[in-house]
């Protein structure tokens, strides 16, 4: 599972996929209009249940702009 942070001006969405190459949005919302001050972190959750182990890899940043945050191009 392939996990994608984006954003445009002060708008962030979160893409994910299951191969790396088709993108479904999963949330897209408005924090702050300053982003000077924001930070992006990993974290894992188990909403219910017993918990989970979560492993992060292969993490990696690029300062490419998509085209639409909706479709994830």
């Amino acid at each position: 599972m392939w996990l994608r942070v984006s954003r445009i001006d002060g708008v962030y969405a979160y893409h994910a996929s299951v191969d790396g190459e088709t993108w479904q949005l999963i949330r897209v919302f408005l924090l702050d209009p300053d982003t000077s001050r924001d930070r992006i972190g990993l974290a894992g959750q188990s909403p219910t249940g017993e918990g989970c182990g979560v492993t992060f890899d292969e993490i990696t940043f690029r300062a490419e702009r998509l085209a639409d945050l909706r479709d994830g191009s």
